[in-house]
Formats: structure tokens, C-alpha cells, sequence
């Protein structure tokens, strides 16, 4: 007996569809994504958790540098955010440039995030 190709496909479509896209390294929960300009004078950053669910939106002007955002902050002498201060949570996280190719959808991954110890229960080795 030959299964048909139509019971085939949607056999595929419904195991490929629940496959989770995962992105940075273990250990960060958040993603960051390459900055956009969706309209004249505004850049955009889609923050993702690492299965890349949108959790946010950030915009800011661009006459403002990323550097000098209320939300992100940089390495010493270089554009590369290494600090990301959540204005929903409050929470702030490190941050590193992802040193992999990663997407979340179209939105290529810039920097990879996981919380400052002692904002989590039991994240601070210090704490124990």
C-alpha cells in the first residue's frame, strides 16, 4: 500500500512546525536583534527570549546614538552592547556580541543577554 503524497506533506508541515527555533548560547535569555530603521528618523530593536518570541520593542531616535540610549549600554570604546537594561522588568542583563550567524525570523541576532546574578533566586554562586 503507497501512502498518498498529500497525507505525506501534512505529516511533514505538522512534525516541522513544532520544531523550536532556538538562538544563543546556553545560559542567556535574551536575544537582541540588528537595528532597523522602520520609519525616517527611527532605529528599532526587537529583544527575543531564545526560542524568539518577541518580548519587546525598543525605538529611539536616530540622532541618538545606541550608545547613548536609556536602555543599552556599550563596551568601553566601541559600539558593541554589553549591557541591556529591560524598561518593562527593570531588570538589566549582560550582554555579548552572538558569535554565531543567528536569526529570528528575518532579524539577525546582534548580541546575546542573560541576567545579572542576584535578580534570579538562586542564580549568585555567592548567595548559596
Amino acid at each position: 500500500m503507497q501512502v498518498p503524497t498529500s497525507l505525506f506533506v501534512a505529516a511533514m508541515t505538522l512534525g516541522l512546525s513544532s520544531v523550536t527555533k532556538a538562538v544563543c548560547p546556553s545560559g542567556n535569555t535574551i536575544a537582541i536583534g540588528t537595528a532597523t530603521t522602520p520609519t525616517t528618523g527611527v532605529s528599532q530593536w526587537n529583544i527575543y527570549d531564545t526560542a524568539c518570541n518577541l518580548k519587546y520593542t525598543y525605538q529611539q531616535s536616530t540622532a541618538i546614538s545606541v550608545c547613548d540610549s536609556s536602555v543599552f549600554y556599550c563596551a568601553f570604546g566601541t559600539t558593541n552592547i554589553d549591557q541591556y537594561d529591560d524598561p518593562v522588568t527593570g531588570w538589566a542583563y549582560n550582554c555579548t556580541l552572538d558569535s554565531t550567524v543567528e536569526t529570528c525570523g528575518s532579524d539577525t541576532i546582534l548580541s546575546c543577554g542573560f541576567p545579572y546574578w542576584g535578580q534570579v533566586t538562586d542564580s549568585n554562586p555567592e548567595e548559596s
